[in-house]
């Protein structure tokens, strides 16, 4: 059973949301149809059934199977935004489990930088295009690392 079909199983009403692309993929029609508190609600009750760590790889396996790695890219910044929503909306058990996701994925945050890369799950997902943005971004992520790290974990709104 594929992840789209998981959905369909456990909710039939999200059969427009069932390939993912509105909570995963901001350059898409599905993301804009869909309004931030429905990719919360979505994105909340898909994590009642597995954790996110099973839909962001079902969902990257899937596409990389069609040759669509290019969907892939924006994961971290679809992410990154559903992560801030659910700080202003307080959801935090979203806010939760994103934020688990991206560290045990290796995957860092950035404020106000659109792509967001570092994990080596999405390396063997993506290929060549994660490779290529990386090399790019590899200086300026080491600056904001050592500039995140100088706040001491203190609480920074975004």
């Amino acid at each position: 059973m594929n992840y789209s079909q998981l959905v369909d199983k456990h909710f039939p009403k999200y059969f427009n949301y069932r390939t993912l692309r509105c909570i995963f993929d901001p350059k898409v029609s599905e993301w804009h149809r869909c309004n931030m508190e429905k990719k919360l609600e979505i994105l909340g009750n898909l994590l009642t059934i597995k954790p996110l760590d099973y839909w962001v790889n079902s969902y990257a396996k899937y596409y990389k199977s069609l040759k669509k790695e290019y969907v892939l890219v924006d994961i971290p910044e679809a992410l990154f935004r559903m992560y801030q929503a659910a700080q202003i909306t307080e959801e935090f058990q979203l806010v939760e489990a994103i934020h688990l996701y991206l560290v045990q994925s290796q995957m860092h945050l950035i404020p106000g930088f659109r792509r967001v890369y570092r994990s080596e799950n999405l390396v063997s997902l993506m290929g060549p295009e994660f490779e290529k943005h990386q090399k790019a971004h590899e200086e300026y992520l080491q600056n904001v690392s050592e500039l995140l790290a100088s706040y001491n974990n203190e609480h920074i709104a975004i």
